[in-house]
């Protein structure tokens, strides 16, 4: 499932606003959804807004395909449209107004409502196409998951798995519920039922695993060749076809861990330990860092890439609120192509104040938004003529990190009014340093005194004194 476009009505600072997220004329995927999407704007304009309430109608429609779930209702004041593409050959309009979700299918041209759509689509055999997700980080993802972390005791279900097929039937159960779930929200969702799905993984593969090498002891034992070159063989292509959970996971999130000096502990033994928080994290140089000493960076990315990990990500929308947070420059540069990798069959809305995070967005995956004459929220477009990608300029890629401040950002200052001064200052130096220069005049107090001024408000100004 993919938003292809969203109709806002009459909602707080949107009037008649409409967003269309495909691909312009000339582009391969031309008049399909968007694979990922950029909201910016000034503050106010509405860019969480549009997030919120896109998870408002995607929640009361994946709650449509669990008709014991379908229980809430929305405002009476709100009115909001999507257009969702399953495929591209089939799309509905998924639209709440009077307090009620209906669905618009033009394909045979009917309205109904939410649950009775369901219901054919179960009834038909339909619903497995139709079975997709929501992923929703808000901007206090972190802090939300920080304060279950933190504050919960995490017993060690591998400590008991061996002895208790109880404890070992109720993780399985979890995770056959986590499979199935559709709605992901981190601002309250425990990630510790994904930490916990990991750990039976885990578990799983060294059963696996102590399994052939029993099976290839107990052939050296008899002296029999050929079972122990077939249980080799077997062995592995086992390997081939079943990677550690832990190394995938690893190899997953150390190419940017490395940014923070830091990688996952895929050696740990988890099930000795009384107690597992998290993933366990170490320097470069081996020493264990708890979670208690993470960085908030280094939480921001294994709290958001672990579930994109875990989760089949196929036909899942995720929305996420200033992936920048916590974040160095250098990471903010990184992370959206980070993310899209991880989920290459997802399609990502991100709000953000960045311009590291917008400069990774072609033209019209951007969504500036901006108000208009008359204080309502309109979309400021990026192309001239027919909405072609021959038209669309600027290109946030092609431009130098001043040029995307001042063309996407609006921040037409080249400076602080700090620095005012002591720039004016040092360009009247570098006009009468060169002509004492020209004329050979450098011998003189006045030059000498000048110059030494100018060498420091140069390296105040990161000026090279060699261009007077």
């Amino acid at each position: 499932m993919k938003i292809s476009h969203i109709n806002i009505p009459n909602f707080q600072q949107f009037k008649d606003f409409r967003l269309d997220l495909t691909y312009p004329q000339g582009h391969a995927k031309a008049g399909q959804p968007l694979d990922k999407v950029c909201l910016i704007g000034q503050s106010g304009t509405g860019k969480t807004t549009i997030l919120n309430q896109l998870y408002n109608v995607l929640l009361h429609f994946f709650y449509g395909t669990q008709a014991e779930l379908y229980t809430a209702k929305p405002p009476s004041n709100f009115n909001f449209s999507i257009k969702a593409s399953f495929d591209q050959m089939r799309s509905v309009e998924v639209f709440i107004a009077n307090k009620e979700v209906l669905i618009y299918d033009p394909q045979d041209d009917f309205e109904i409502d939410l649950p009775t759509f369901f219901a054919g689509l179960v009834e038909q055999g339909y619903y497995d196409k139709y079975h997709n997700k929501l992923v929703n980080f808000p901007a206090e993802t972190i802090d939300s998951i920080n304060n279950i972390l933190q504050n919960q005791v995490v017993e060690n279900p591998l400590r008991n798995i061996r002895t208790s097929d109880n404890m070992k039937e109720k993780i399985i159960a979890e995770r056959e519920k986590l499979a199935t779930k559709t709605v992901y929200n981190f601002a309250s969702d425990n990630p510790l039922e994904l930490w916990k799905s990991i750990l039976l993984d885990l578990q799983e593969y060294e059963d696996a695993r102590n399994y052939y090498s029993r099976q290839i002891s107990e052939a050296l034992l008899e002296n029999d060749d050929m079972p122990i070159e077939n249980l080799r063989d077997q062995f592995r292509q086992w390997k081939n076809d079943n990677p550690n959970p832990l190394e995938a996971l690893g190899n997953l999130l150390n190419p940017i861990l490395n940014q923070f000096q830091l990688e996952v502990n895929t050696k740990a033994e988890y099930k000795f330990s009384e107690e597992v928080k998290f993933i366990q994290v170490n320097t470069l140089a081996g020493d264990n860092v708890p979670y208690s000493k993470w960085s908030t960076g280094t939480k921001q990315i294994i709290l958001t890439a672990t579930p994109l990990f875990k989760l089949n990500m196929r036909n899942t929308v995720v929305l996420m609120d200033e992936p920048e947070r916590s974040l160095y420059p250098n990471m903010q540069s990184m992370a959206i192509d980070y993310y899209t990798r991880l989920a290459p069959q997802a399609q990502f809305l991100f709000a953000t104040h960045s311009p590291l995070i917008a400069s990774s967005f072609d033209p019209w995956e951007i969504v500036e938004l901006q108000f208009d004459e008359t204080g309502f929220v309109e979309r400021k477009p990026y192309y001239k003529g027919a909405n072609h990608i021959d038209n669309y300029t600027p290109h946030p890629k092609a431009l130098r990190w001043d040029e995307v401040l001042q063309q996407l950002f609006g921040l037409t200052a080249e400076s602080y009014e700090t620095s005012e001064q002591p720039l004016r200052r040092a360009s009247a130096l570098k006009a009468k340093l060169k002509g004492w220069m020209e004329n050979g005049q450098m011998e003189t107090p006045e030059a000498t005194a000048a110059l030494k001024e100018f060498e420091q408000l140069s390296q105040r100004l990161a000026w090279q004194v060699m261009n007077i």
